[in-house]
């Protein structure tokens, strides 16, 4: 008598294979099966302590270097999108334990530029698992359009990025909401309370950092909160730390964020509504800038403008209006943090865009 699982045997026999199995290959296999086998019964061995999960994950969110890395925001249709990263979700699932995720490109067709890609993460103990198959094409978007990407390196990162989305949602879908939930509040709560820093000190140290990152003006950031700097509350502040990890990871760019400094900030808004006046800066001042400059590899002229406008505060709609009391302001900036390193190896992708290929368990 034929069994309906002896019909399935026969089935899959039926499957193309390799003729001949190295091995390695075999060893591989045998070894895959026995890690899967052993995850199980640890899983149901030891389960997992909630009372002890949910200790860790309130301890850890309660660390800034967590909370700071916590949420991603970038705009879309006008609007503001903002949740939690997978630096969050990989830390939930260390502190939930009991836990496995992983990214896997299944396949790479170089031919018609795009691979296939697998999100996953399983809960062992409760045998819960969450998977995403998905195409990722060898492309982004620019201001300029759709452009492929053929270096391996481009390639890799665009996989990596794109297969992190997944993943962040892979692991949320297993944990429980009440878990996500409550680490969502207490690291917005770690956000706003700043390592206990003064709001004003937070305040300059988010300006600042606008200014010598990304080159956001002061008047760009006022734009965007909605209300004067003297009026900033911590919850502001939060939401510009957020912003500005995004920016860091290159979820979103300045000008999908602020626009342009000529045409999302206004005259009036930047100089109280009277045109700043006099003496123009001198042609050997605008010299020095341009050298000292040109050591940061800021050549082009609207490098410079940008460059010079997140320096004074204020943006410039030509060189020829920077001011000569600017002009000294910004050469005694540029003096005093020197030019950057030289150039070593390609620096690493961002965090975000990092994962690697194989599963990982917590």
């Amino acid at each position: 008598m034929t069994t309906a699982l002896d019909r399935v045997g026969q089935r899959a026999a039926a499957v193309p294979s390799p003729g001949r199995v190295g091995q390695a290959t075999a060893v591989e296999q045998a070894r895959a099966v026995a890690e899967v086998q052993a995850a199980v019964m640890v899983a149901q061995q030891v389960p997992r302590n909630m009372e002890l999960a949910t200790s860790q994950m309130q301890e850890s969110c309660e660390q800034k270097a967590l909370a700071d890395r916590a949420f991603f925001a970038y705009p879309r249709a006008g609007e503001q999108i903002t949740g939690p990263s997978i630096h969050l979700a990989r830390e939930l699932a260390r502190c939930f334990g009991n836990v496995q995720y992983g990214i896997n490109e299944l396949r790479r067709d170089d031919e018609h530029h795009q691979s296939e890609m697998l999100a996953w993460a399983w809960d062992v103990q409760n045998n819960t698992r969450s998977t995403a198959t998905f195409i990722v094409p060898h492309a982004t978007d620019t201001r300029n359009g759709r452009k492929d990407l053929t270096d391996l390196r481009d390639v890799y990162e665009n996989n990596a990025n794109h297969g992190a989305r997944r993943l962040r949602e892979m692991i949320f879908a297993i944990l429980p909401t009440w878990f996500t939930e409550e680490a969502k509040q207490i690291c917005q709560a770690t956000i706003e309370a700043g390592n206990g820093s003064p709001l004003a000190d937070r305040v300059k140290e988010a300006i600042e950092a606008f200014a010598n990152g990304p080159k956001v003006i002061e008047a760009q950031l006022v734009k965007r909160v909605g209300k004067p700097v003297d009026q900033w509350t911590a919850a502001d502040i939060s939401q510009l730390e957020v912003l500005y990890q995004s920016l860091r990871r290159r979820e979103t760019t300045v000008h999908e964020a602020f626009g342009d400094p000529e045409t999302s900030v206004k005259k009036d808004e930047i100089t109280g509504g009277e045109a700043t006046k006099g003496p123009k800066a001198t042609q050997g001042q605008m010299g020095r800038i341009h050298a000292l400059l040109k050591d940061r590899n800021v050549e082009s002229d609207d490098g410079v403008r940008q460059a010079i406008s997140a320096i004074i505060g204020r943006a410039l709609k030509s060189r020829r209006d920077l001011l000569r009391t600017e002009a000294d302001t910004v050469i005694a900036r540029l003096e005093e943090t020197g030019p950057p390193p030289p150039d070593g190896d390609d620096p690493p992708p961002p965090d975000e865009d990092r994962d690697e290929s194989a599963g990982e368990q917590s």
